[in-house]
């Protein structure tokens, strides 16, 4: 009977899960680019009440905040052929599953980006957007060089959150058979029956990456909080 925990395992399952990891970055990189832009559209959006967008945004928030990720994600990677089918006759179901895994999660994170921009925004003080025009700085102007910095820093923290939760939720892409990190270390565990061993190595991962986030996202607090008092 072999050992029930062999550590010894955990390195030698690494090489392999490791190989998921440029797919679990993928899906990182592009949601959160992705989700930020969105972000700013829909908390401009909802600043300005802009008709039938705003509305359009509500239903999204809704959506994303009251129905769980991985429903969310099947929702996606079943319903959105369908409807591609439907409306272009370009049959989507071959289409990389990484494609819906990205769109799935971008929707959900962009609701959650909207508010934190949006309440960002809404902490700066309006008497900026006066002292821009007095010295003959356009709305867009203003906004751009004065106010969205501002903002972006007050936003940080919101933008640390929602990262490192989204990099740990990647783990639910495996479910449409996306070969990344968790993929790999179930295949690993189930193959050898040493599935604790096979996490770890995937816990140790997400640790390192999500550690490492962190890090960076103190760098640009202390960066962007030049010349403020702590």
């Amino acid at each position: 009977m072999g050992k029930i925990f062999d550590p010894h395992l955990i390195i030698e399952y690494l090489p392999y899960i490791l190989k998921g990891l440029s797919t679990s970055l993928i899906l990182f990189v592009s949601v959160i680019s992705l989700s930020f832009v969105f972000g700013t559209l829909g908390a401009l959006i909802k600043l300005k009440k802009i008709p039938v967008l705003y509305q359009f945004t509500i239903l999204i928030g809704s959506y994303a905040m009251n129905i769980p990720t991985i429903v969310q994600l099947f929702i996606i990677y079943y319903v959105l052929p369908v409807v591609i089918y439907s409306v272009t006759g370009i049959n989507a179901s071959r289409w990389n599953a990484l494609l819906f895994a990205i769109v799935a999660f971008t929707l959900e994170k962009s609701v959650s980006m909207t508010e934190g921009i949006r309440a960002a925004l809404l902490s700066v003080d309006k008497g900026q957007y006066e002292a821009a025009f007095s010295v003959g700085l356009s709305r867009r102007q203003a906004f751009k060089r004065i106010i969205f910095p501002q903002a972006f820093r007050i936003m940080l923290p919101v933008f640390e959150m929602s990262s490192c939760t989204l990099f740990k939720e990647t783990t639910m892409a495996y479910m449409l058979g996306i070969s990344d990190v968790m993929s790999r270390a179930r295949f690993m565990g189930l193959r050898i029956d040493h599935k604790l061993e096979a996490y770890i190595g995937a816990a140790l991962i997400f640790l390192v990456i999500n550690l490492s986030l962190v890090i960076v996202f103190k760098l640009l607090e202390k960066k962007f909080s030049f010349g403020i008092r702590a």
